[in-house]
């Protein structure tokens, strides 16, 4: 093997490492609500997730196949869109998983303005997971958009309320440090 397909390897699995944990933070800063609902849904029998994401992975890839048969550019476009769509749809859904992970390795972070940091020190465990030779690299990571659709689907059709963690209020600041009416000279 050359050094430069060495070298991409590397590249690749470094990417991953790094941008599935970003994913996961960028989805949570946006759909907190979501990330919740993926956070219930994952505390429970992940295999029933995973069986359930296999339906839709299914679909999506025959649905690809069929339009990879039509030899147009538009279909290509559309083909790209529907996988890469969905590919973001399910690793979004692991967000949930990693909010879970993190929330049972570190307790402290479950609730507070800190509680993002359970979401990514979770993720780098899931990661970790990934960097397990042969295991990770051939089946965790093909497993992971599947039991993420299944996460999303099944945190469709759970509970719709999702309890988001309320952020601690700022302490009272000494009555000297708070500004007031400017008082006038004594005379």
């Amino acid at each position: 093997m050359l050094f430069s397909q060495t070298f991409f390897y590397l590249l690749m699995g470094l990417g991953t490492a790094v941008g599935l944990p970003a994913l996961w933070l960028f989805t949570r800063a946006k759909w907190p609500a979501m990330v919740e609902r993926n956070r219930n849904a994952s505390t429970r029998r992940l295999l029933v997730s995973l069986l359930v994401g296999l339906p839709v992975v299914a679909a999506v890839l025959l649905l690809a196949k069929v339009l990879s048969t039509g030899g147009k550019p538009v279909f290509q476009i559309a083909n790209v869109l529907l996988l890469g769509g969905t590919l973001l749809w399910s690793l979004a859904g692991l967000a949930g998983l990693a909010t879970h992970v993190g929330e049972i390795l570190w307790p402290q972070f479950k609730t507070g303005d800190e509680a993002w940091r359970a979401t990514w020190k979770g993720g780098l465990v899931v990661v970790g997971c990934l960097l397990i030779p042969f295991i990770g690299w051939f089946f965790l990571l093909l497993m992971m958009p599947v039991l993420g659709a299944g996460i999303q689907v099944r945190s469709w059709f759970g509970r719709r309320q999702a309890h988001l963690p309320q952020p601690v209020a700022a302490p009272p600041l000494p009555s000297a440090l708070v500004p007031g009416p400017p008082s006038l000279p004594q005379a």
